[in-house]
C-alpha cells in the first residue's frame, strides 16, 4: 500500500516470514509506532530491503528501511513518505497512479480498482472495535478556556496607501469536473 500520510515504511511480520527472511537480520528498533487512532505497536525490528518501481524499461530501485511489525493487515507492506520522497514520485490517489523519474524518462505504475477496494473493505472489517469516546472516559468537567491577551507591536495601516491587487493577465474560467 502507498500511504503518503505515513511517516515510516512498514513491513508486516506474516509477509516477512513467508518471504523466508531470517529474523536474525532484524536490527533493534526501540521506538514504538503510534497510529492515528493512538494505538501503539512495538516493532519487532528494522530491515533494509530494495524497493523497485517498474513499468517496462522505466525502473527505479531504492534501498528502504522497513520497520517490521506483528499486526493484522490486509496489506503486505506500507510505503510511507521516506520511500515515496526518495523515489521522487507524484501520486494521484484519484487515478490510483504513481509517476516517478527514471534514467530513461518518466515511469508510471497504475493501481487496479477492484483489488484496492477489496483491501480497503478487508482493512475496515479487521479494524479496531473498541473505540473509546469522551463519554466513556469519565474525566469530569472541562474547565472553560480563559481569554489570552497578546501584546503585539502592529503598525497602523494608512488606508489611503492601500492598493487593490489585480491579475497581470486576463483570467479564464476552467472547469475541472464537467458534469
Amino acid at each position: 500500500m502507498v500511504d503518503n500520510g505515513s511517516s515510516t515504511d512498514i513491513h508486516f511480520w506474516d509477509v516477512f516470514a513467508k518471504m523466508g527472511f531470517d529474523p536474525s537480520r532484524l536490527q533493534p528498533s526501540p521506538t514504538p509506532l503510534e497510529g492515528f487512532s493512538r494505538d501503539v505497536v512495538q516493532p519487532l525490528g528494522a530491515i533494509t530491503l530494495p524497493v523497485t518501481a517498474r513499468k517496462g524499461a522505466h525502473t527505479t530501485t531504492k534501498m528502504t528501511n522497513f520497520l517490521v511489525v506483528r499486526a493484522p493487515s490486509s496489506y503486505k507492506a506500507i510505503l510511507g513518505r521516506p520511500t515515496l520522497n526518495s523515489i521522487e514520485d507524484v501520486i494521484s490517489t484519484y487515478h490510483l497512479n504513481i509517476k516517478f523519474p527514471t534514467k530513461v524518462g518518466v515511469g508510471e505504475v497504475q493501481g487496479e480498482q477492484a483489488p484496492t477496494q477489496e483491501c480497503y473493505v478487508q482493512e475496515i472489517k479487521t479494524g479496531r472495535k473498541d473505540v473509546r469516546t469522551l463519554e466513556n472516559q469519565n474525566q469530569g468537567e472541562v474547565p472553560p478556556l480563559q481569554p489570552v491577551l497578546l501584546d503585539c507591536d502592529v503598525e497602523a495601516q494608512d488606508e489611503e496607501n492601500l492598493q487593490q491587487v489585480e491579475a497581470n493577465e486576463p483570467l479564464e474560467l476552467v472547469t475541472l469536473h464537467p458534469e
